[in-house]
Protein backbone atom coordinates (compact mmCIF):
# COMPACT_ATOMS: atom_id res chain seq x y z
CA UNK A 1 0.00 0.00 0.00
CA UNK A 2 1.48 3.33 -1.10
CA UNK A 3 0.83 6.15 1.35
CA UNK A 4 2.29 9.07 -1.17
CA UNK A 5 -0.46 9.70 -3.10
CA UNK A 6 -1.70 12.12 0.89
CA UNK A 7 -0.69 12.79 4.10
CA UNK A 8 -2.91 10.44 6.10
CA UNK A 9 -2.52 10.70 9.91
CA UNK A 10 -3.86 8.02 12.19
CA UNK A 11 -3.57 6.85 16.28
CA UNK A 12 -6.03 9.80 16.24
CA UNK A 13 -4.97 12.36 13.76
CA UNK A 14 -1.91 12.59 15.78
CA UNK A 15 0.80 11.09 13.77
CA UNK A 16 1.40 10.72 9.58
CA UNK A 17 0.64 7.06 8.98
CA UNK A 18 3.73 7.08 6.97
CA UNK A 19 6.50 8.55 8.33
CA UNK A 20 5.18 9.01 12.13
CA UNK A 21 5.88 12.80 12.02
CA UNK A 22 3.31 14.92 14.24
CA UNK A 23 0.69 16.62 12.73
CA UNK A 24 0.49 19.84 11.32
CA UNK A 25 -2.16 20.99 13.65
CA UNK A 26 0.49 19.67 16.69
CA UNK A 27 3.39 21.93 14.68
CA UNK A 28 0.87 25.22 14.08
CA UNK A 29 0.29 25.20 18.25
CA UNK A 30 4.15 24.81 18.76
CA UNK A 31 4.26 27.94 16.45
CA UNK A 32 1.79 30.45 18.31
CA UNK A 33 3.98 29.18 21.68
CA UNK A 34 7.03 29.70 20.51
CA UNK A 35 6.40 32.97 19.03
CA UNK A 36 4.38 34.30 21.78
CA UNK A 37 6.94 33.18 23.33
CA UNK A 38 9.92 35.07 21.35
CA UNK A 39 7.79 38.29 21.45
CA UNK A 40 8.18 38.33 25.57
CA UNK A 41 11.68 37.18 26.11
CA UNK A 42 13.85 37.22 22.54
CA UNK A 43 15.65 34.70 21.21
CA UNK A 44 15.25 33.79 17.11
CA UNK A 45 13.07 31.37 15.57
CA UNK A 46 14.09 29.45 12.32
CA UNK A 47 11.39 26.92 10.41
CA UNK A 48 14.13 24.87 8.47
CA UNK A 49 12.00 23.04 5.12
CA UNK A 50 13.42 19.48 3.88
CA UNK A 51 12.28 18.72 1.21
CA UNK A 52 12.68 15.58 -0.85
CA UNK A 53 13.19 15.94 -4.42
CA UNK A 54 10.42 13.97 -6.62
CA UNK A 55 11.90 11.89 -9.23
CA UNK A 56 9.01 12.80 -11.72
CA UNK A 57 10.26 11.37 -14.72
CA UNK A 58 9.97 7.50 -12.99
CA UNK A 59 6.59 8.17 -11.46
CA UNK A 60 5.54 8.26 -15.12
CA UNK A 61 7.35 4.92 -15.85
CA UNK A 62 4.65 2.00 -15.79
CA UNK A 63 4.58 -0.95 -14.09
CA UNK A 64 7.33 -2.24 -11.51
CA UNK A 65 9.87 0.09 -12.49
CA UNK A 66 7.18 2.75 -11.33
CA UNK A 67 6.30 0.94 -7.86
CA UNK A 68 9.96 0.44 -7.46
CA UNK A 69 10.42 3.89 -7.60
CA UNK A 70 7.59 4.88 -5.08
CA UNK A 71 8.81 2.45 -3.01
CA UNK A 72 12.52 4.46 -2.47
CA UNK A 73 10.51 7.73 -2.77
CA UNK A 74 8.62 6.56 0.45
CA UNK A 75 11.68 4.88 2.09
CA UNK A 76 13.49 8.45 1.53
CA UNK A 77 10.65 10.09 3.08
CA UNK A 78 10.62 7.54 6.69
CA UNK A 79 14.04 7.95 6.08
CA UNK A 80 14.16 11.84 6.93
CA UNK A 81 11.68 11.43 9.55
CA UNK A 82 13.67 9.35 11.54
CA UNK A 83 16.29 11.22 11.03
CA UNK A 84 14.68 14.71 12.03
CA UNK A 85 13.24 12.86 14.85
CA UNK A 86 16.80 11.95 16.21
CA UNK A 87 18.27 15.09 16.33
CA UNK A 88 15.12 17.39 17.46
CA UNK A 89 15.85 18.94 20.89
CA UNK A 90 13.16 18.81 23.46
CA UNK A 91 12.34 22.01 22.84
CA UNK A 92 12.02 21.47 19.08
CA UNK A 93 8.96 20.30 17.47
CA UNK A 94 8.50 18.92 13.49
CA UNK A 95 5.51 17.78 10.95
CA UNK A 96 5.16 16.69 7.83
CA UNK A 97 3.55 19.57 6.25
CA UNK A 98 3.83 18.28 2.45
CA UNK A 99 3.20 14.99 0.50
CA UNK A 100 7.23 15.74 -0.09
CA UNK A 101 8.87 17.16 2.88
CA UNK A 102 9.01 18.29 6.40
CA UNK A 103 8.86 21.86 8.52
CA UNK A 104 11.00 21.99 11.66
CA UNK A 105 10.47 24.31 14.14
CA UNK A 106 13.61 25.22 16.33
CA UNK A 107 14.16 28.24 19.13
CA UNK A 108 17.22 29.51 20.69
CA UNK A 109 19.99 32.41 20.37
CA UNK A 110 20.70 32.80 17.03
CA UNK A 111 24.42 31.43 17.60
CA UNK A 112 22.50 28.10 18.89
CA UNK A 113 20.17 28.07 16.04
CA UNK A 114 22.74 28.83 13.28
CA UNK A 115 24.66 25.45 14.92
CA UNK A 116 21.38 23.56 14.21
CA UNK A 117 21.01 24.60 11.07
CA UNK A 118 24.04 23.88 9.61
CA UNK A 119 23.96 20.25 11.66
CA UNK A 120 20.69 19.31 9.63
CA UNK A 121 22.18 20.48 6.39
CA UNK A 122 25.01 18.51 6.40
CA UNK A 123 22.82 15.63 7.65
CA UNK A 124 20.95 15.94 4.57
CA UNK A 125 23.75 16.82 2.27
CA UNK A 126 22.87 14.80 -0.88
CA UNK A 127 21.65 17.67 -2.92
CA UNK A 128 19.95 15.40 -5.35
CA UNK A 129 17.58 14.36 -3.33
CA UNK A 130 17.06 16.56 -0.65
CA UNK A 131 16.65 20.51 -0.69
CA UNK A 132 17.24 22.12 2.95
CA UNK A 133 16.28 25.85 3.47
CA UNK A 134 16.00 27.83 6.51
CA UNK A 135 13.80 30.52 7.05
CA UNK A 136 14.46 32.59 10.40
CA UNK A 137 11.64 34.57 11.55
CA UNK A 138 12.32 38.28 11.46
CA UNK A 139 10.12 41.25 12.19
CA UNK A 140 6.80 40.81 14.08
CA UNK A 141 5.38 38.19 11.75
CA UNK A 142 2.34 36.29 12.69
CA UNK A 143 2.52 32.68 12.42
CA UNK A 144 0.47 32.94 9.22
CA UNK A 145 2.12 35.24 7.71
CA UNK A 146 5.49 33.56 8.62
CA UNK A 147 4.00 30.28 7.40
CA UNK A 148 2.59 32.13 3.89
CA UNK A 149 5.92 33.27 3.37
CA UNK A 150 7.59 30.02 3.62
CA UNK A 151 5.52 28.26 1.89
CA UNK A 152 5.39 30.66 -1.13
CA UNK A 153 9.22 29.33 -1.66
CA UNK A 154 8.83 25.76 -0.30
CA UNK A 155 5.76 25.31 -2.87
CA UNK A 156 7.32 27.37 -5.80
Amino acid sequence: MFELEQVQFEHNHLVDDLTGAPTPANFYGNLGKAISSRKRSGGALVIITVRINEPTRSFKKDGLAAKKQLEEYEDNLIKASKIIKKNLRLEDSYTRMAVNGFYILIAGDKSEIILIIERFKKLFADRLLYLVKAHPLVGNLTATEWLNEIDADYFA
